[in-house]
């Protein structure tokens, strides 16, 4: 309040400036706390998956060794169709959650193709399908972390500048005034 005037119409809206940050400060920090539980829980959901995702990254080629001379008969049998995702809001965050991803397989001879093929194409699926989540969980981890870091400024910002300025001033307000009444 460098340049207000030093005035009882001033003062009154100095105070209720500040009513209206402590009002306000509770919620925000509440939020706070809440997207720092929901990252926590995300961020626990992403390191699972991911775990998830590389043991059957390691696991797939074990258990099909005849693999790599039979590329041929696998490649392009796989591909995505869709993804179904929906947005869900939490503490005012839109975040993305995937529902389910579908795929399509080529129709191939049962009697052409190895016996293997059907268990690996559900490995391929089963893999490609961690792979589209461990992405969407990653972009929603990173959705709530920057909505963290926003909220966090702005409880800083509360907490350590706007509410102790709004208390300066109107102790300088109230000094200036007592004074002008002696």
């Amino acid at each position: 309040m460098s340049a207000a005037t030093l005035s009882k119409s001033s003062l009154q809206k100095e105070t209720l400036r500040l009513k209206t940050f402590q009002k306000y400060l509770p919620s925000l920090q509440l939020k706070r706390q809440q997207l720092m539980a929901e990252r926590m829980k995300a961020e626990q959901v992403l390191k699972q998956t991911e775990t998830e995702l590389a043991a059957l990254e390691s696991a797939l080629p074990g258990r099909f060794p005849m693999l790599p001379g039979m590329l041929h008969h696998v490649e392009g049998m796989v591909s995505k169709v869709g993804m179904d995702t929906r947005i869900e809001n939490i503490v005012g965050v839109r975040l993305p959650v995937l529902q389910e991803v579908s795929f399509e397989t080529k129709p191939y001879s049962l009697l052409s193709t190895p016996f293997w093929l059907d268990a690996f194409l559900e490995g391929l699926r089963a893999l490609a399908g961690l792979t589209v989540r461990v992405s969407i969980l990653r972009e929603r981890y990173r959705c709530i972390s920057e909505a963290l870091n926003k909220t966090a400024q702005r409880v800083n910002l509360f907490e350590k500048v706007l509410i102790p300025q709004a208390k300066r001033d109107i102790q300088r307000i109230r000094i200036f005034l007592s004074d002008m009444e002696r």
